[in-house]
């Protein structure tokens, strides 16, 4: 894991706009269970990229892991109006 870890860092140093780096970052402290860092690079992550369903459903599994229930039924309601919008612009 050192080894994963010290490849992250090399690509950060290189490409530090990236906005799948926090979100590697974070999957990574998530199966090491540092439940806190994973939770931080996701709203990293979300705080960049906010209509992105993907990074939304991984801030809500974070936000479940540590208790905060009501923040992650706010992001699942966020998933929702965005899917809603999303039905509506395909239909124009």
């Amino acid at each position: 894991m050192k080894r994963v870890k010290f490849l992250l860092g090399q690509t950060k140093s290189h490409d530090d706009n990236n906005p799948e780096l926090p979100y590697i970052e974070g999957n990574y402290f998530n199966f090491i269970d540092n439940n806190t860092q994973f939770m931080s690079c996701l709203e990293q992550t979300v705080e960049n990229n906010p209509d992105n369903i993907r990074y939304l459903l991984s801030l809500a599994k974070a936000y479940n892991i540590v208790n905060r229930l009501d923040d992650m039924v706010e992001i699942l309601t966020q998933i929702g109006q965005i899917q809603k919008k999303n039905q509506v612009d395909t239909r124009t």
